[in-house]
């Protein structure tokens, strides 16, 4: 399993399939983790490979660095599980290996994604972490070996980040005003996610993290005033001048949709609305951020991710 990069990747050796019930197989294997960034290389996984190769051929599965990630974890998890009695044969190549299993599993909820997310481990290998980047405070490492091998890619993250100013944000998934539970409805013109929050009650609604300690992006999106829906331009003054002060805040794979609010955020908001107002098209922004609390968001203000995305 590789990136199309060639930076990383999961060396996989199936060794058994055992019937768990009628319907459901486990699959035995080992493996190993690579990161070719290394000034030696890995020399286990490049044995690995050069031995498929001289076999007849190395079957391949592409998947980003995220997902690998994610692979990672779930193959570290289950290790932990496995007898320490179970020795499967290996050879030489393979005496760094781990023995661990993987079963079909159907869509994985937001909250078992919250699970597996919420500490990764080591951002390339996934073992144990020991230490920061000391420029963002964003990634964890468990040494120096892997923190050197993955700077090439966080280089750019962490360069947007470096001598940012956080500021603490609270957000809300219940919809008040002039004291009244609202009920709305998002609406998504460019893909599948829609949906309906209903004002039941003032039970306060407690989204799923599934960014666990990590930095992820996010979009806040002001709102538009009635002059902006057919007015080619509207001043700040005029905007303000409207009565609308809620930002609609989410992250890609909208885990969580809330709204920044004026009256609990005082002094915030007016910084927040600010940046929005300096970007190009002055309606919304992107930004890092980190989960700090049930209802709270740390975010990079001033600082503008790099490249900057388009969803």
């Amino acid at each position: 399993m590789k990136d199309e990069g060639d930076s990383q990747a999961i060396c996989i050796r199936l060794l058994e399939i055992y019937k768990l019930d009628k319907d459901t197989p486990l699959i035995s294997l080992i493996y190993e983790t690579a990161t070719f960034n290394e000034p030696n290389g890995p020399r286990n996984t490049l044995d690995f490979i050069f031995h498929l190769a001289d076999s007849g051929g190395v079957p391949q599965i592409n998947a980003t660095v995220e997902e690998q990630a994610l692979f990672r974890k779930l193959l570290a998890e289950n290790s932990r599980r496995v007898s320490v009695s179970f020795k499967p044969k290996k050879e030489s190549y393979e005496e760094t290996f781990k023995p661990s299993f993987v079963v079909p599993i159907g869509p994985i909820s937001q909250i078992d994604i919250g699970r597996l997310t919420y500490n990764t481990g080591c951002e390339i290998c996934g073992n144990k972490t020991t230490s920061r980047c000391s420029q963002c405070q964003s990634a964890s490492y468990c040494g120096s070996v892997c923190q050197k091998a993955h700077w090439p890619e966080h280089k750019a993250m962490c360069k947007s980040l470096k001598g940012g100013t956080w500021q603490t944000i609270k957000f809300h998934t219940n919809i008040r005003v002039d004291g009244q539970l609202l009920t709305c409805a998002h609406i998504n013109h460019h893909g599948p996610v829609g949906y309906t929050i209903e004002a039941k009650s003032d039970q306060i609604e407690v989204p799923v993290n599934v960014h666990g300690e990590q930095a992820f992006l996010i979009k806040l999106q002001r709102r538009l005033s009635e002059q902006e829906m057919t007015l080619p331009f509207v001043s700040p003054e005029s905007r303000k001048a409207d009565g609308y002060q809620s930002i609609l805040v989410y992250d890609r794979q909208h885990s969580f949709r809330a709204h920044i609010w004026d009256f609990t955020n005082v002094g915030v908001y007016e910084k927040v609305l600010g940046h929005i107002w300096a970007e190009e098209n002055q309606k919304k922004m992107y930004r890092w951020a980190k989960r700090v609390g049930d209802h709270e968001l740390s975010v990079c203000l001033d600082r503008s991710p790099v490249p900057v995305p388009t969803w």
